[in-house]
């Protein structure tokens, strides 16, 4: 985990990093050390050409799916039992995410979305997520982010079409003014 400025799977918008359609991946992730750890599935620096679709992540020990940068495109996404958050997005993603469910067990997990670009505020390209057709049941009210969705570091989100269940917390989360701005570089606003 991290963003060491690695290119992963290229500076290409349109990398093609192959095709994962019809996975499980259970009981994933690993603590490596503090703020350390690993996902369920990290596409990192993966682009458009790639297919993630019909995947499963249950019971990842961190996050379910967690992207850092590229454009990969991912559909028919289901997360149950993460530890985490469900969908992590960070440092200059720029995707489209449809029809994601994502179920919290009872007794553990965070955010069902978290979107991370701290520090990363004005560096281009800036994320811009749009999330489509989803439905989130949070169980455990004891998110450390204190929300079902956490929007912060000047991400950009948009979302549309889904339904939230999160008893005891609020929906969504904005933690910073950079993340409201309205004008900078690459900025949808």
């Amino acid at each position: 985990e991290g963003t060491s400025n690695a290119l992963y799977g290229g500076a290409q918008p349109a990398d093609n990093s192959g095709r994962m359609s019809y996975v499980q991946i259970r009981y994933s992730g690993f603590v490596l050390s503090a703020n350390s750890e690993l996902q369920g599935l990290t596409p990192s620096g993966t682009g458009s050409g790639t297919v993630l679709e019909n995947i499963h992540v249950h019971n990842s020990s961190d996050d379910g799916i967690e992207v850092f940068g590229g454009r990969v495109n991912m559909r028919n996404l289901a997360m149950t039992g993460i530890e985490d958050d469900a969908l992590d997005t960070d440092v200059g993603y720029k995707g489209n995410v449809q029809f994601v469910v994502a179920v919290q067990r009872s007794d553990v997990g965070d955010s069902m979305i978290e979107a991370d670009s701290n520090g990363n505020e004005n560096a281009v390209p800036r994320q811009n997520t749009r999330l489509s057709n989803f439905t989130f049941v949070q169980r455990f009210n004891a998110a450390g982010n204190g929300a079902a969705i956490l929007i912060r570091g000047g991400a950009d989100y948009r979302m549309m079409n889904g339904v939230i269940s999160s008893p005891g917390l609020p929906c969504l989360r904005l933690n910073s003014t950079t993340t409201t701005q309205t004008t900078g570089t690459d900025e949808a606003g």
